[in-house]
């Protein structure tokens, strides 16, 4: 029995240890989108703003206390950021880890079920805003990004 005990103990060392690597390397990549993406800290009136006024505007939500390495959940890697940084697109960074019940009260609203997700509300009224899960395709997430930049270029907002 105390073999037991004792391999479990190793092998749930093993995987903080792992987690510890892949936590380090997530940090990599957030540097890399950081230094390619002016963030806008979030605020959900100057979400508001922009939309009334027709500003597309995606919105990380995350929270440091999700049971994940990386917190933002893989949705910034470099295809992503490149995709953001190239069209000019707006992004929030919204930290929730606090637990701002008002705000995720709100966010749900919008039909976020759950953390992280990248949201991109393309400031068109009565538009659903479009969520993307740490488990969807990169080029989907780049996809919409670029298709929302492009709708707005031909309408010279961006």
């Amino acid at each position: 029995m105390k073999s037991l005990q004792h391999n479990i103990a190793i092998i749930g060392g093993i995987i903080c240890f792992a987690s510890c690597i892949s936590c380090t390397t997530h940090d990599r990549s957030d540097d890399f989108g950081s230094k390619q993406i002016n963030w806008i800290p979030y605020s959900h009136d100057e979400l508001l703003l922009r939309n009334e006024s027709g500003e597309a505007t995606a919105v990380l939500y995350f929270a440091n206390h999700m049971a994940s390495a990386d917190p933002k959940g893989g949705l910034i890697s470099q295809e992503v950021t490149r995709s953001l940084a190239t069209t000019k697109l707006p992004i929030m960074s919204a930290d929730l880890t606090s637990g701002q019940s008002g705000v995720w009260r709100l966010v749900k609203e919008d039909g976020v079920d759950a953390m992280p997700v990248l949201v991109l509300y393309s400031g068109e009224s009565g538009e659903t805003p479009v969520v993307f899960r740490p488990l969807d395709p990169k080029s989907a997430i780049v996809s919409a990004i670029e298709r929302m930049a492009r709708k707005k270029q031909s309408n010279g907002e961006i």
